[in-house]
């Protein structure tokens, strides 16, 4: 009988250790989860940064055009009182 009952306790702690095991598993494809949503959120906001770097961009460069045509008119208007 103490053979059984021997192998009966290491059939007990092995089934032990592989619970461990699974609870083990699974926190860490919890925490892998975790960290995947985080990456998703973080790469979602690299996203909306750069279309606001486009907009901003664009805006720029508008903003640029409209100086270099005023610049334009006011050297026109030197060169009348100029001459």
């Amino acid at each position: 009988m103490e053979s059984a009952a021997e192998a009966l306790a290491e059939v007990s702690g092995s089934v032990a250790g592989i619970n461990d095991m699974n609870t083990e598993v699974a926190e860490a494809t919890e925490e892998q989860g975790v960290v995947a949503e985080e990456v998703n959120r973080n790469i979602t906001s690299i996203g909306n940064m750069a279309e606001q770097t486009v907009v901003s961009a664009a805006s720029a460069r508008e903003a640029s055009k409209a100086l270099e045509n005023e610049t334009a008119k006011l050297n026109a208007m030197v060169w009348q009182f100029g001459d």
